[in-house]
């Protein structure tokens, strides 16, 4: 995707004006996917300064949501708490962290450390 397409996918299903993005991340990894038989994913991950107000489009955008990087944090080392069996399933339904995805692309920016 390249980054004009990625900016209006963002702008559409976030609802915000996105007024710059650079690539920080690309990359392969190894996860399930919903594709028959698929088990990865092609990454492409951009920072990104917009504004106006958060209208997501539910249908396409699972969550979205504004979080500090000490939550973001908080919700990795509970994404490793139940990966290690800490956490049973009902209560992460119930609260869950990031998906395991996530975890790898912001540890590899530095950003769990």
């Amino acid at each position: 995707m390249y980054p004009r397409a990625a900016q209006r996918k963002l702008e559409e299903e976030t609802g915000l004006h996105i007024f710059s993005m650079q690539s920080v991340y690309i990359g392969r990894l190894d996860f399930a996917c919903c594709r028959p038989g698929g088990n990865y994913h092609d990454w492409h991950v951009y920072q990104a300064y917009a504004n106006g107000p958060l209208l997501p489009r539910l249908d396409e955008a699972h969550s979205l949501g504004w979080y500090s990087l000490e939550t973001v944090k908080r919700l990795a080392e509970r994404t490793a708490a139940y990966s290690a069996g800490h956490i049973n399933t009902h209560d992460w339904e119930r609260a869950p962290g990031l998906e395991p995805v996530w975890c790898v692309i912001f540890e590899s920016l530095g950003l769990l450390s």
